[in-house]
């Protein structure tokens, strides 16, 4: 669900920056649609491409940039993202968190000015704020783990090689082919 990852420091946890919320207002091109919100991109892709839960949640368009009007349209296309079952692509559960991982990656490559926010948490630890959790194949999962994860990836693929935590980034992506191999 909605709100900032957070930032883990030795003495204790606070908020990220407000790129890390997938409910975030911040406009973006993705497969050639337009997205108000990572949770926008996210929740109509769920569904098969011109399905009418696809359409439904694609024409979804938020009041105004407030933070008040983040949260009412990631939980009004999260709610929308819960309905068409018969929609739904047949191996969404599989890459779900891959395509949370692609629709963050696209908001970022149009918006230096996150990439700056995100980048500005160093090498902080990220961990996700209470969310959603659902089973797959026997297992317990949640968002705010995989948020976290997500926006560490991210993290590392923005600095300059030289910078990047390799063994991390191969870590992180190595547990989303874990879990889209279960």
């Amino acid at each position: 669900m909605g709100g900032a990852c957070r930032l883990v420091t030795s003495t204790k946890v606070i908020n990220g920056p407000e790129s890390t919320n997938n409910f975030q207002i911040k406009q973006f091109k993705y497969r050639g649609y337009t997205f108000y919100s990572c949770e926008h991109a996210y929740q109509t892709f769920k569904f098969n491409e011109g399905s009418a839960g696809f359409n439904v949640v694609l024409n979804i368009k938020p009041d105004d940039d407030s933070d008040t009007s983040s949260n009412k349209h990631g939980n009004e296309v999260w709610w929308h993202g819960q309905k068409y079952n018969s929609d739904r692509n047949k191996d969404w559960e599989r890459i779900k968190i891959t395509a949370m991982l692609d629709v963050n990656r696209a908001k970022y490559a149009q918006h230096p000015d996150q990439c700056a926010a995100l980048l500005s948490t160093g090498t902080l630890p990220i961990v996700g704020g209470a969310s959603t959790s659902w089973s797959y194949k026997g297992t317990e999962h949640n968002w705010g783990y995989w948020n976290g994860r997500i926006q560490s990836i991210i993290r590392e693929e923005l600095r300059l090689e030289a910078a990047r935590n390799m063994d991390l980034l191969s870590t992180l992506l190595g547990e989303i082919k874990i879990y889209e191999n279960l």
